[in-house]
C-alpha cells in the first residue's frame, strides 16, 4: 500500500493574519516581486545565436528553493498575496513534483476559503475581480504566464531504467519524427516500480480534489468572475488519466510474490505487454478497462487534430473525456443549462446539486 507522503508546508501560519494592524499586510514590494520573478528565470546561453550580443557567458538555473523560503517569509510576514501564493505553488512542483501540487492546491484553497477578506491587495466596493483572478490565471495558462500546465506535463510519472518521463515524454513518443520512441518509453514504464507508481496516483487523486475544492471556493467567492481553470484542470486530467494505466498495466504484470508460479521450460516468453495508447488487446484477456477506452480516445482527438487542424471533432472528443471523470451532479449541470431541471432532478433523485458557479 502507498504512503501518503506528509505535508511540505504547515498550513496554519500561512493562514494566520499578518501581525500588526493590518492583517492583509501590505501591498507586495515591487522589490520582492521583482527578486521572485528573477528567481524563477532560467537562461541558456544556446538558445541565443552565437552573434548575438545579449548572449549570456554563462548559464543561469531557476533557484526554486529560494523562492520557497521567501514566499512563505513574505506570506507569514508582509502579504497575503495570492501571487506569492502560486508562485509558491509552481515552485513546490519544481521541488516536490505531485506532492508539491497537492499541498500548493490546497494552500490557495484554504486561502480563498478562510482569508477572502484579508487577502492584499484588499477589494474595495466596485471593484474588479480580477486583480484576485489573476494569480490563477497565471497558474491556468499553457502559453504565458508560468505555463504551469506544461510544468505539470513534464513531472515524471515513469520512474524506471535510469530514466524519468512525464506527460509530455508520452506524447512525444507517439510522434514517429521524435527520439523517444514507444518502445523505450515503455521499457522504463515496465521497470517502474508498482508502489511508485501507485503512490503518484493517490497524489494526483489527492490534487485533484484539492483542485475540485479552490475552483469550488473561487465560484462561490467571484461567481462569473471565477476563473474556470480549464488549462490547469486539463493537465492533472492528463497526468491521471495516464498514471492510472500505467498502474494497471505494471500491477497486472506483477501478481504477489506468493500468486506467481515459477515460469518453466515449456512456457516460453513472458505474454507482450501492450505500450501505453496502443490498440493492442489488453494483457489479462480481460476487455479493455474504462481508463484504457478513455486514453483511445484521447489518442484519437490528438491524432484528428494533427490531421484535421480545422475540425471541432478532437474537441468534441475531448469534451465527451472529460465529461466522464466529471462525478453525476457535476456532470447533470455541465449537460443540463435550466436550474428547475435540476433542481427536480435533485428532489427526484436525491443527489446534492452542484454549487453554483
Amino acid at each position: 500500500m502507498a504512503t501518503n507522503p506528509s505535508p511540505l508546508l504547515d498550513f496554519e501560519p500561512l493562514l494566520a493574519p499578518i501581525p500588526g494592524s493590518e492583517p492583509a499586510g501590505s501591498t507586495l514590494p515591487y522589490i520582492i516581486r521583482e527578486r521572485l520573478d528573477l528567481c524563477r528565470r532560467e537562461i541558456n546561453p544556446n538558445d541565443y545565436d552565437e552573434s548575438d550580443p545579449r548572449r549570456p557567458a554563462t548559464a543561469k538555473s531557476a533557484e526554486w528553493s529560494t523562492i520557497l523560503s521567501l514566499s512563505q517569509q513574505v506570506l507569514l510576514e508582509t502579504s497575503k498575496d495570492l501571487s506569492v501564493a502560486a508562485r509558491l505553488t509552481e515552485a513546490l512542483v519544481k521541488q516536490s513534483r505531485f506532492v508539491g501540487l497537492r499541498d500548493g492546491l490546497r494552500l490557495l484553497r484554504l486561502m480563498v476559503e478562510q482569508c477572502w477578506d484579508r487577502l492584499s491587495p484588499p477589494l474595495e466596493e466596485g471593484d474588479d475581480m480580477e486583480v484576485r483572478a489573476a494569480a490563477f490565471r497565471w497558474l491556468d495558462d499553457p502559453d504565458r504566464g508560468a505555463s504551469f500546465p506544461n510544468t505539470l506535463r513534464a513531472v515524471p510519472l515513469v520512474l524506471g531504467d535510469g530514466a524519468e518521463y512525464g506527460w509530455q515524454d508520452w506524447r512525444r513518443s507517439q510522434d514517429p519524427r521524435s527520439g523517444l520512441t514507444p518502445e523505450t518509453f515503455d521499457k522504463a514504464r515496465l521497470v517502474t516500480p508498482v508502489e511508485s507508481t501507485r503512490e503518484v496516483v493517490e497524489l494526483l487523486s489527492a490534487a485533484r480534489t484539492e483542485f475540485d475544492g479552490m475552483v469550488h471556493a473561487l465560484q462561490e467567492r467571484m461567481g462569473e468572475s471565477a476563473p474556470a481553470m480549464l488549462g490547469l484542470r486539463q493537465a492533472i486530467d492528463d497526468c491521471q488519466l495516464l498514471a492510472n494505466q500505467i498502474l494497471q498495466l505494471n500491477a497486472a504484470t506483477d501478481p504477489p510474490a506468493a500468486e506467481t508460479d515459477a515460469p518453466s521450460e515449456s512456457s516460453g516468453a513472458t505474454e507482450a505487454i501492450p505500450s501505453i495508447g496502443s490498440s493492442s488487446p489488453a494483457p489479462t484477456r480481460q476487455a479493455l478497462t474504462r481508463i484504457q477506452i478513455y486514453a483511445q480516445l484521447t489518442e484519437a482527438a490528438n491524432a484528428l487534430r494533427r490531421l484535421e487542424p480545422h475540425s471541432p471533432i478532437p474537441y468534441l472528443l475531448e469534451r465527451a473525456v472529460n465529461l466522464g471523470s466529471l462525478p453525476f451532479p457535476l456532470l447533470m449541470k455541465e449537460l443540463i443549462r435550466d436550474t428547475n431541471v435540476l433542481t427536480e432532478m435533485s428532489r427526484e433523485i436525491g443527489f446534492k446539486e452542484a454549487p453554483p458557479e
